[in-house]
């Protein structure tokens, strides 16, 4: 099922390219943070949604941020990043197989 609403936010030109470029060069716990939640709102509007953010390389993005070493007190951020991953995976069969191989 596709979720009418999110459309514009995944098809904004360059969102998930930024986002990722987020996700790999910033050290703000906020933008990490609030990047990987809002990953995680995305991937619940279906397949169209997921397809988009996996061949954007975000499961790529995504495994090198829980390999990043974070301060005390950032643990959420690997948690939810992992969470995020889970959802990816449980979406499809297709899906579990990206996950396997990062």
């Amino acid at each position: 099922m596709l979720d009418e609403n999110k459309c514009p936010i995944i098809e904004q030109e360059g969102m998930l390219e930024t986002l990722n470029s987020c996700l790999t060069k910033s050290t703000s716990a906020h933008v990490l943070y609030n990047g990987v939640i809002l990953l995680k709102i995305l991937v619940t509007g279906g397949d169209k949604f997921i397809d988009e953010i996996v061949k954007a390389n975000t499961v790529e993005v995504i495994d090198k941020l829980l390999d990043r070493h974070l301060e005390d007190g950032q643990e959420r951020i690997h948690y939810e990043a992992a969470r995020l991953l889970l959802l990816i995976a449980n979406s499809n069969g297709k899906q579990i197989l990206t996950i396997i191989e990062y």
